[in-house]
């Protein structure tokens, strides 16, 4: 008898708190807004020759770092690529004024990017030591974070950069103007003839960067 005065007991209690009480408030999802990018890069790319977008790659650079060359994509006009050996002269010419042109236009508030990649030491061969790449960087006078390295070339030409659509053919240096935008390939150095509509690069750059 007392057993069921007690379960009427416990029934009239949970029926007098009713469901409402009884149950928990619901969990507000929370809705995460998708941010829209900067910039329309795109790390796989669409090709390699003129017109297209380049794709991503990561190089070492002297001090060991790796480096996205696509890192101030959305952020700067211009992204210049200057291909070379540390044997070729002719390059640490054209290096030497690439850098110049960097520290007058405002160095790291420039709105253009720049990096060097080398293939090659000095005695053509493609182990280049972190102490030559240092030492490189000094005589062009280039920040040694921006000198990156590809032995022999093998991610760059063919890959990265379709040197000349007609042979493949490529001279050193190399130079390439790259919209940072979305990275598209406006303009090379060193093809010749018809593949090379400007032989003046650095007037081909100077036209680029003053365009609106």
């Amino acid at each position: 008898m007392i057993k069921n005065y007690l379960l009427i007991f416990v029934l009239a209690a949970i029926a007098a708190c009713g469901p409402d009480e009884m149950t928990e408030d619901p969990v507000e999802e929370t809705v995460v807004e998708e941010v829209e990018p900067t910039h329309s890069c795109d790390s796989l790319g669409t090709g390699n020759s003129p017109g297209d977008q380049i794709a991503d790659a990561i190089f070492v650079n002297c001090y060991g770092d790796r480096v996205s060359i696509q890192a101030s994509c959305g952020e700067k006009k211009l992204t210049v690529l200057g291909i070379g050996a540390l044997w070729c002269g002719a390059c640490k010419g054209y290096f030497r004024g690439l850098t110049y042109d960097f520290a007058i236009s405002g160095g790291e508030n420039a709105n253009w990017d720049y990096y060097i990649i080398e293939g090659q030491d000095s005695s053509r061969s493609p182990d280049i030591s972190s102490e030559e790449c240092m030492a490189y960087a000094a005589e062009i006078e280039a920040d040694p974070a921006r000198v990156l390295l590809d032995p022999n070339w093998n991610r760059t030409f063919g890959g990265l950069i379709n040197a000349c659509p007609t042979n493949g053919s490529f001279s050193l240096p190399f130079m390439a103007i790259l919209d940072a935008d979305d990275f598209t390939y406006e303009y090379s150095r060193s093809c010749g003839g018809a593949e090379d509509d400007r032989t003046n690069w650095r007037e081909a750059f100077l036209g680029e960067l003053n365009e609106e």
